[in-house]
């Protein structure tokens, strides 16, 4: 059989978690899928060289594994940061949130950006970028003009920092997007 990099985290998964990589391929990139289907295929291939009751037995262990993944797939919780390394690496929203909300919602458009270049929508870069730019540029000019104070200042970098992650998040990225976390580090 035909390997990749992905092959030895793939062989560890579940035939229900390779199903459901194959069926999600907008989550996964195209290696992943391609060493899910590769081990799709040599495992049953296994099972047509095993004999009649080595067969029998396998299946019905195979029911129960079965059943016991849907039960614990359904009492997840809809949580998307997951430590499959076949999922691109993303900077959370709440990593976006506090950056914006601390330092500018300028910053958290440039991380959001970021993102967006292991999306469907990676040419959205720069529109992201522009609206974290124009919303930074307008509160620094109402600063000047109005001598705005901290806590104003605070609170409408948490309302463009909201927008990124809410509203543009959902609209280039997806509500329910599978992602690793990409941790920032400080120099």
């Amino acid at each position: 059989m035909t390997k990749n990099h992905y092959s030895k985290i793939i062989e560890k998964k579940s035939n229900l978690e390779l199903e459901n990589m194959i069926s999600e391929n907008s989550v996964y990139t195209k290696d992943a899928i391609q060493a899910a289907i590769w081990e799709i295929e040599k495992r049953k291939q296994n099972i047509e060289n095993t004999p009649n009751s080595e067969r029998k037995e396998f299946e019905s262990d195979r029911e129960i594994i079965l059943q016991t993944e849907i039960i614990e797939t359904e009492s997840d919780d809809e949580e998307f940061v997951l430590d499959d390394p076949s999922l691109p690496e993303l900077y959370t929203k709440n990593t976006i949130f506090f950056v914006s909300a601390i330092f500018s919602t300028f910053f958290g458009a440039v991380l959001l950006s970021s993102n967006l270049k292991y999306t469907k929508n990676s040419s959205k870069w720069i529109e992201v970028t522009l609206i974290g730019f124009a919303f930074s540029l307008l509160l620094f000019f109402l600063v000047i003009i109005f001598g705005l104070n901290l806590f104003i200042i605070v609170s409408l970098n948490i309302f463009g920092s909201k927008v990124l992650t809410e509203h543009l998040w959902n609209r280039y990225i997806g509500k329910d997007f599978k992602h690793r976390s990409k941790k920032i580090i400080f120099i």
